[in-house]
């Protein structure tokens, strides 16, 4: 999962690397809602928690944590991209082509094959 984040998400997202437990912590820049982002990815059928439900002071709404313990050991789907082959979780796929639509600072142009038209967001 991770190294989908790293292949597909962009350089302005951040998450932790956990040494044990269920779930990555990710944060977006400031000012980005992961609730907006929840909403579109529910349409997919993906699903994340929002991370302010975690932050007792309201704070934490660009932050989200995703589950990797739950992940089935072959969510991958086959694509092409620059005439290779690739595999990528389709669940992040999905997050990272909404991010793409969404108001997101990106700090380089990204590209997520999984979800190359993600709704309008």
């Amino acid at each position: 999962m991770i190294s989908a984040l790293e292949t597909y998400f962009p350089e302005t997202v951040t998450w932790n690397r956990p040494e044990g437990g269920m779930f990555l912590w990710l944060t977006l820049p400031e000012g980005s809602s992961a609730e907006d982002i929840l909403q579109h990815c529910l349409e997919q059928d993906v699903a994340f928690v929002p991370g302010h439900v975690f932050f007792p002071d309201g704070t934490g709404r660009n932050t989200m944590r995703l589950n990797f313990s739950n992940a089935a050991p072959t969510p991958f789907k086959r694509d092409q991209k620059d005439g290779r082959s690739t595999e990528t979780p389709e669940d992040i796929g999905t997050i990272a082509g909404i991010i793409q639509k969404s108001r997101i600072p990106l700090s380089f142009p990204f590209f997520s094959p999984l979800c190359p038209d993600p709704p309008d967001v």
